[in-house]
């Protein structure tokens, strides 16, 4: 019935669909583990944790980005205003409510501007009456007196969001699920390789963590990567995810 509506509707089940996703990620702490056994074992000297924003998720679930950078659980999060942007009226209704009158009164004949909306003044920033307020202050000057400094353990802005829902953690997230997967495809083919010589006398020395994994628990492990990434990134999810950056 509203097309429009309804799509900005389905935006509020992401909150869980994401929940679903970070629940998902705990499964992978086994994986997460051995990833890092064996990049010790072939680096020997590499303390720097792998995977560490996926291995957080599992962990933590899916905090917000504040947390996330911090390490500490916010006092407030204030997330940013959604900005609902109201349908535009239809082409036809918009033509009948100029009277030549109103039009004389405004000194013209309308314009067409963005959106489809008609209006006498197009571009002329405060006057012109197409320009929303939010856009009209995020096009002002940026500099650090013109906003109030944030009071510690508030999250505000992009750091109120979720992990999944900020794009540039949610990107990374899926970089390092992708990079898991490829490893343990990798191992699993390796393990696979029996006639690879140099692979089992190399790995005769690795910990018991990497020694005592078999191909089926590998395999399993690999699924669950897979599953999880290809819940994420489905059409339908990427769909919703460019829906709640753009209510328009």
């Amino acid at each position: 019935d509203n097309v429009r509506q309804e799509l900005l509707a389905l935006v509020k089940d992401l909150p869980s669909l994401l929940s679903e996703i970070a629940a998902g990620a705990g499964a992978l702490s086994e994986a997460i583990e051995l990833y890092q056994a064996c990049v010790e074992f072939v680096c020997e000297s590499s303390a720097e944790l792998v995977v560490p924003l996926l291995r957080h998720v599992g962990k933590r679930g899916n905090t917000t980005v504040y947390e996330w950078r911090t390490g500490l659980q916010p006092l407030r999060v204030e997330r940013p205003a959604a900005e609902e942007v109201p349908e535009p009226p239809k082409e036809d209704t918009v033509r009948t409510s100029w009277s030549p009158r109103t039009l004389a009164a405004h000194g013209g004949s309308p314009k067409r501007c963005r959106g489809g909306r008609l209006s006498t003044v197009c571009g002329t920033g405060w006057g012109g009456g197409t320009t929303s307020v939010s856009e009209l202050w995020r096009s002002l000057p940026c500099s650090p007196p013109a906003r109030p400094a944030v009071p510690e353990g508030v999250a505000c802005g992009s750091e109120a969001l979720t992990l999944l829902e900020n794009t540039e953690t949610r990107n990374q997230f899926i970089d390092e699920l992708m990079e898991l997967e490829l490893f343990l495809s990798q191992r699993l083919a390796e393990m696979e390789e029996e006639a690879d010589i140099v692979a089992v006398s190399q790995f005769q020395l690795a910990p018991a963590a990497l020694q005592g994994q078999s191909s089926a628990r590998l395999g399993s492990l690999l699924g669950s990567a897979r599953a999880l990434l290809g819940q994420l990134c489905t059409r339908s999810m990427q769909h919703l995810f460019m829906i709640l950056a753009s209510p328009r």
